[in-house]
């Protein structure tokens, strides 16, 4: 009886243990408490103010910000240029309707050469871990990036940053570098990313 007895125990401490793993979240799953690290790296990292997006659980959202390359080069600084400082907030609801936010970013190439990306958010599509803005670019002066013309902003959520887990990602591709948008991809597509040097970045799907 107690052979029988610890083996249904055996076998339902497996079951218990199998389901938990089945229905833990994984690395890349929304985490609450990154929240709050995202939006003070949107509040470091943005040269303007923005709002960070609804964090209610009926909401898409994708915020951050931090520093990364200049056209996926490597490590970058302020003091060497070559270095992109960008923040972003947006939101919209659980299919893309009424997306709204805001993007700022300030490009140097180089240790001269400074130009801005700054515009609101007008379609958000928001895929697991992933999310596709489209931006209209508000600013003259930014080559590649033509003012009244959408960009496209494709962010990466890989987690909080440490303990080995591969860095957020990050890229602003301009018109005509990147797909136009279809019904797969409602906002545009590009899958050349950069990894996010300094800063953090939330990404939520609640579908």
């Amino acid at each position: 009886m107690k052979i029988r007895t610890g083996f249904y125990a055996s076998c339902l401490g497996g079951l218990i243990a199998a389901a938990v793993l089945a229905f833990a979240p994984s690395a890349t799953a929304f985490d609450p408490l990154e929240f709050p690290a995202a939006v003070d790296a949107l509040n470091t990292y943005s040269p303007d103010t923005i709002a960070p997006p609804t964090n209610d659980g009926a909401h898409d959202m994708a915020v951050g910000g931090g520093q990364h390359g200049v056209n996926f080069i490597g490590e970058c600084t302020n003091k060497l240029g070559q270095c992109v400082n960008e923040g972003f907030s947006a939101q919209s609801g659980p299919s893309g309707e009424n997306a709204q936010g805001r993007v700022s970013a300030t490009v140097s190439v180089g240790t001269t050469f400074v130009y801005k990306l700054r515009g609101p958010v007008t379609c958000l599509d928001v895929q697991g871990n992933e999310a596709f803005m489209l931006v209209t670019q508000t600013v003259d002066g930014a080559p590649g990036f033509p003012k009244d013309q959408s960009f496209l902003l494709h962010v990466i959520d890989n987690g909080n940053p440490v303990n080995g887990t591969p860095p957020d990602a990050i890229a602003n591709r301009g018109p005509g570098d990147f797909v136009a948008p279809t019904l797969l991809y409602p906002c545009g597509f590009d899958e050349r990313v950069a990894p996010l040097e300094r800063g953090n970045i939330v990404v939520r799907d609640v579908l």
